[in-house]
């Protein structure tokens, strides 16, 4: 799967929020800005403010910068310096503190799970079921889910995983356009899950 256009791809605020707490001076450095310098002020890095006398400071005890032009958070910031939207900014944070992670992929109205190993382990709620592989060991053991042993490691249930094929050709990926629901599990009419091969259908 390719990155996407900044249209396709957004990020859910409260997991930048929490993923920058602590780490907003990153961001400042990435942009350029001489925070550091500041006795006590610098001059204000924000396009739409003409500062003449040095009002601006980074709080870094409360994460915000600080100005006459007002207190802003650090996605405020970004918006300022670099002329971009809060979707837009909340993207760029993520990839400045290197969690292309949270970055997810739209298409439609349809949300994309993305394959690494922290978006595998935190897939949406609505996709999630986490007696999904013990359901499945128990039908290929021949035992009962509950009689599975659990193990310490974490462990998640993902009701359905896209399916992408990485080596087909640009044109055969144009021409196929579609992305194919992996079905792991299927239940009898006596609620049994038995384990079945994927649907490529």
């Amino acid at each position: 799967m390719t990155a996407g256009t900044d249209g396709d791809r957004y990020v859910l605020t409260m997991d930048i929020r929490a993923s920058l707490r602590g780490r907003e001076t990153e961001i400042l450095d990435a942009l350029g800005i001489p925070w550091r310098d500041a006795r006590p002020h610098i001059q204000c890095p924000h396009r739409d403010h003409p500062d003449k006398n040095s009002s601006w400071r980074f709080d870094e005890r409360t994460g915000r910068a600080i100005c006459t032009c007002g207190s802003h958070s650090i996605f405020d910031v970004l918006i300022k310096v670099e002329g971009i939207t809060f979707d837009m900014a909340k993207i760029r944070v993520a990839e400045i503190l290197g969690r292309p992670d949270l970055i997810r992929i739209r298409n439609g109205n349809k949300h994309y799970q993305r394959h690494d190993a922290h978006s595998l382990l935190n897939p949406p709620s609505d996709r999630r079921d986490d007696e999904l592989p013990f359901i499945y060991l128990g039908s290929r053991l021949g035992i009962e889910p509950g009689e599975v042993p659990r193990p310490l490691t974490p462990v998640v249930g993902v009701k359905a995983l896209d399916y992408l094929d990485p080596l087909a050709s640009p044109r055969a990926k144009a021409e196929a356009g579609r992305i194919v629901a992996m079905r792991c599990l299927w239940h009898d009419g006596r609620r049994r899950s038995k384990a079945c091969p994927p649907d490529l259908s």
